[in-house]
């Protein structure tokens, strides 16, 4: 295993070595480079030293081989092929490691998709309840007004002695002062401005420091925008503020400390985290 592993040290030195050479062939410096391809001088470093795999994923080591390869004139698809051989002797020859997304069955899709049909039907079946019942009240208190019997009063015939109860609708009547006031206008409801909309949706401005344990790859979004994404070293501190939430993608969660106002929530988790939320509330892997 020792032997394998020495190996692998070496074989990654004479590839780092092949860029090396050729950037200085081209009488390219690292800063050159970082420049014309934002790689972060760090990372190039590690590449042409054989040590990029001490502080990236695979993932990340491909990508930057494929752009670094392409910028100096190297053969990417011998580049990355070596590298693929070098990660396969690392792992007893099980191949590159790749980081692969779940497999989810199909049982478990039907068992969703029923799930979410049943959701789907009791709400049209309760719309339906609430429209019936709408309109048996509305047709209960038509009949109701219908049949209200309409006020009498006795009146006297000409010609005879006793009264006889004749119907008589009578009719409320409505005052000339009455009909000429004018109803009371209602004053306008206060318009609200788009910023107090906008505040009363957010969840409050709040304060987060990341601290850096060990040089892990980060990616920061504040509010929806995109702040930076580039590897950060160990010992980092960096302190952020935000209105609504930050977003953060860590190729490592343990190489990070998160501080949300003052206290510590720790590390997140090991491995890669795409999908880092912050809140004032709180800190939750969506």
């Amino acid at each position: 295993m020792a032997d394998e592993i020495g190996t692998s040290k070496r074989s990654m030195t004479t590839l780092g070595e092949r860029l090396k050479g050729a950037r200085e062939k081209r009488e390219l410096t690292i800063d050159q480079v970082h420049k014309q391809t934002h790689i972060h001088s760090t990372v190039l470093r590690a590449l042409e030293e054989g040590r990029c795999d001490d502080i990236l994923t695979p993932t990340y080591v491909r990508s930057f081989l494929k752009k670094y390869a392409h910028h100096v004139g190297v053969d990417v698809k011998w580049v990355l092929d070596e590298y693929d051989l070098i990660n396969s002797a690392k792992a007893g020859g099980k191949g590159p490691r790749e980081e692969k997304m779940p497999e989810v069955k199909s049982s478990e899709i039907a068992s969703h998709f029923i799930h979410a049909l049943s959701i789907i039907l009791l709400l049209i079946a309760l719309l339906l309840l609430i429209s019936f019942l709408g309109k048996r009240i509305f047709s209960y208190l038509s009949s109701v007004r219908k049949s209200r019997p309409a006020m009498t009063s006795p009146a006297v015939l000409p010609g005879k002695g006793k009264a006889v109860k004749t119907r008589q609708v009578i009719t409320p009547v409505r005052s000339k002062t009455a009909a000429k006031a004018k109803p009371a206008q209602q004053a306008p409801a206060p318009a609200r401005s788009p910023a107090a909309v906008q505040t009363a949706v957010k969840s409050g401005p709040f304060r987060l420091t990341i601290k850096v344990n060990k040089a892990v790859m980060v990616e920061l979004k504040r509010d929806g925008e995109v702040l930076f994404k580039r590897l950060l070293s160990k010992g980092t501190v960096e302190t952020f503020s935000a209105n609504n939430k930050i977003e953060i993608y860590v190729a490592n969660g343990e190489a990070i400390e998160l501080i949300l106002d003052d206290k510590s929530w720790g590390s997140p988790r090991k491995g890669v985290i795409k999908n880092l939320e912050v809140t004032s509330q709180g800190i939750r892997i969506r």
